[in-house]
């Protein structure tokens, strides 16, 4: 028997597509609703950190930053190792007024001091190793400028005594003023068997010499008429 056929009349087909307009709406805001929601509970995703770069924001004092940086650009010319580093490192954080002096410290060479490089083969004016004090170990000086934003620049040089048999970070004694505030521009400092010349210009006959007292552990001035007599060096403070 065939199946009757139900036929709507229009005003059943307006209620019918009257009812499927309002559940789509329906469903569309609870979708929206719903999409709402979840984006306000999704927290921010962390920033992705480079490769071989830290996410760390701590701050770190200007002084050993910038003892820090002044350290790894004498590394390379002065050819440093790390017992040298650390100790000028430690040196710098004591005196953040310095800076490790460099060869561009120097005034640009005039005609009489060029074959200086080609007797020296390499010439650093600031710094020099040597065992000054006749101990048996290496030691080194080096020259430091003041940091300032005018003026000429002003030097100051300490020695570095080696220890013998120290523990790894401590091969160096503490950095010794010899002289402070004083101008280099035009000299060098170097070492003459046990003795460490400072010359503020070398085209001049000013050479102050430096030697070791085992008597009261410290650098005397030794002055060049009588190597038995000793002056004390008269030093400003840095």
């Amino acid at each position: 028997m065939a199946s009757p056929t139900v036929r709507s009349s229009g005003k059943d087909a307006t209620i019918r597509t009257s009812d499927t307009l309002v559940f789509r709406s329906l469903f569309l805001a609870l979708a929206l609703a719903a999409g709402v929601s979840t984006a306000g509970c999704r927290r921010a995703a962390p920033p992705r950190a480079e490769p071989g770069r830290s996410t760390s924001t701590r701050a770190v004092p200007s002084e050993r930053r910038n003892a820090s940086s002044a350290t790894k650009s004498a590394d390379t010319l002065y050819g440093l190792s790390a017992s040298e580093s650390a100790a000028i490192d430690r040196f710098l954080h004591d005196h953040p007024a310095l800076r490790v002096a460099t060869d561009d410290d120097r005034a640009p060479l005039r005609d009489g001091e060029r074959d200086m490089k080609r007797l020296y083969g390499i010439y650093h004016p600031y710094f020099v190793r040597g065992d000054v004090n006749d101990d048996g170990v290496m030691d080194f000086a080096l020259a430091f400028v003041q940091r300032r934003p005018h003026g000429p620049k002003r030097f100051s040089v300490a020695v570095f005594s080696g220890r013998a048999g120290a523990p790894a970070g401590s091969e160096y004694e503490a950095g010794t003023f010899i002289e402070q505030d004083v101008a280099l521009a035009r000299g060098d400092i170097a070492i003459d068997r046990d003795a460490i010349l400072v010359t503020p210009d070398v085209e001049e006959d000013d050479v102050r010499r430096y030697r070791w007292n085992a008597a009261d552990g410290s650098y005397v001035l030794v002055d060049d008429s009588d190597d038995d007599e000793t002056v004390r060096p008269e030093v400003s403070e840095t």
